[in-house]
C-alpha cells in the first residue's frame, strides 16, 4: 500500500468529526497542483451532502465524490490558464 500512495504522489482520506469534517492527506513535493486538486476535491465530497454509503451504493458515492474532485481539478485548471501559469500544470 505504501509503495502504491508513494507512486501516485498525493493520498487523503476525510472523515467526519462532531465539530466538522476533517480531511487528512499527505503530498510530495513533486505532486501536480492539478493532481493535489482533484484528490481533496474528491475528499471533500465525501463529506458533502448526504452519504450514499453502503454495500449497494458504494460505487455510486465514490462517483458522486469524484464529481468533486473533476470540479476542483476543471476550477484550479481554468485560474491556472488565466494566470498564464497554464504551461507550469
Amino acid at each position: 500500500m505504501r509503495r502504491g500512495i508513494l507512486a501516485m504522489g498525493a493520498w487523503a482520506f476525510a472523515g467526519r468529526r462532531p465539530k466538522g469534517s476533517v480531511v487528512h492527506y499527505w503530498a510530495a513535493p513533486s505532486v501536480s497542483p492539478l493532481h493535489l486538486a482533484y484528490i481533496l476535491g474528491h475528499e471533500v465530497g465525501h463529506v458533502s451532502g448526504k452519504q450514499l454509503r453502503s454495500r449497494r451504493n458504494a460505487w455510486r458515492e465514490e462517483l458522486r465524490a469524484d464529481e468533486y474532485g473533476a470540479a476542483a481539478y476543471l476550477s484550479l485548471k481554468h485560474v491556472l490558464a488565466v494566470a498564464g501559469k497554464a504551461g507550469a500544470a
